[in-house]
C-alpha cells in the first residue's frame, strides 16, 4: 500500500550533470542491455527475489512492502524502478554539479523540479519509513513507479510534464528568483515542473558556492565511507580555486584567461 507523504516544500528535485539525459531508472537501462529484454514487472520480481533470499545475512529487521524493499536496494546501488529525488534544491544541484565536474563533462548541467501534487497516474513520491543518516542528509526521497508498461519519461509526457520551456539561468540569484516566484501562496502561478540549466562554464563556482553553505560530500554523506569519499572531493576543490583563481563567494564563471 502506497502512503502519501509530502514531506517540505511544494517541489521534488532531481540532478542531472548532463541537462538531455531523460529521466530513466536503473531498472530501464539495465533492461536495455539485457540480450532479451523482459517485461519490467517480471524483471523487478526476479530482482526482489534475489535480494529477499539473501537479506537475512544484511539486516536484522524485515521491510514492509515492495518499495521499501525497493529502497533499499536502491539505498545500496541495485538496480530498480525507483529514481533518487531530494526535498532540497540546492543539494539537487550539488548532485548534478558534482558529478558533471567530476566526470569532466563539457554539456550543460540540470535540476528538474516537479510538483509532489501533479504526479500523473503511475507515478508516486515514496518517503522510506526506514530512514538512515544520508537519506536524512540529502532530504532524500525516492519517485517510484507503479506502471510498469512504461518508462517513467513516458509516464511524465502522458501526463502532461514536459520540459520544454525550461530556464537557463546563468547565476545562482536567478535560480533563487524562480524558485521564489513559484513558492508564492497563490497556486495558479506554479509551474507543474521547472527544468532549472546551468551552463557548462558556471560548475567550479556553483560548486564553491554550495561549499560555502555546508552542501559537501562529508556533510551529505555523514558516515564513514562518505568521510573517505569526500577527501577527494575536497582537493579537488581547493586545487580548482587555486589553479583557476576562483572567488569561492562568487557565483561567476571564472575568467578563460
Amino acid at each position: 500500500e502506497v502512503i502519501p507523504f509530502f514531506g517540505s516544500g511544494i517541489y521534488k528535485y532531481r540532478g542531472h550533470a548532463d541537462s538531455s539525459w531523460p529521466m530513466q531508472t536503473s531498472l530501464e537501462r539495465l533492461n536495455t542491455r539485457l540480450l532479451v529484454p523482459m517485461p519490467e514487472a517480471g524483471l523487478q520480481e526476479i530482482i526482489l527475489t534475489a535480494f529477499k533470499s539473501s537479506a537475512d545475512l544484511f539486516f536484522d529487521w524485515e521491510p514492509q512492502g515492495d518499495l521499501e524493499w525497493l529502497s533499499q536496494i536502491q539505498h545500496y546501488g541495485g538496480p530498480t524502478s525507483l529514481l533518487d529525488f531530494t526535498d532540497s534544491f540546492w543539494v539537487a544541484l550539488y548532485f548534478a554539479v558534482w558529478t558533471h565536474i567530476h566526470r569532466g563533462m563539457t554539456s550543460d548541467y540540470s535540476v528538474t523540479a516537479i510538483r509532489y501534487s501533479c504526479l500523473p497516474e503511475g507515478l508516486v513520491f515514496h518517503y522510506p519509513k526506514r530512514q538512515n543518516a544520508r537519506l536524512l542528509a540529502q532530504q532524500g526521497l525516492f519517485l517510484a513507479k507503479t506502471n510498469h508498461e512504461l518508462s517513467i519519461n513516458n509516464i511524465l509526457l502522458n501526463g502532461g510534464i514536459n520540459f520544454d520551456n525550461a530556464e537557463v539561468v546563468d547565476s545562482i540569484e536567478a535560480a533563487r528568483n524562480i524558485l521564489l516566484i513559484n513558492r508564492d501562496d497563490h497556486s495558479h502561478t506554479r509551474a507543474t515542473a521547472i527544468k532549472f540549466i546551468f551552463p557548462a562554464r558556471s560548475n567550479h563556482a556553483v560548486l564553491s558556492y554550495l561549499y560555502q553553505m555546508n552542501i559537501t560530500g562529508s556533510s551529505l554523506f555523514p558516515d564513514r565511507d562518505g568521510a573517505i569519499y569526500n577527501l577527494s572531493n575536497e582537493a579537488h576543490l581547493m586545487a580548482t580555486i587555486s589553479n583557476r583563481r576562483i572567488d569561492p563567494y562568487s557565483v561567476n564563471p571564472p575568467d578563460k584567461t
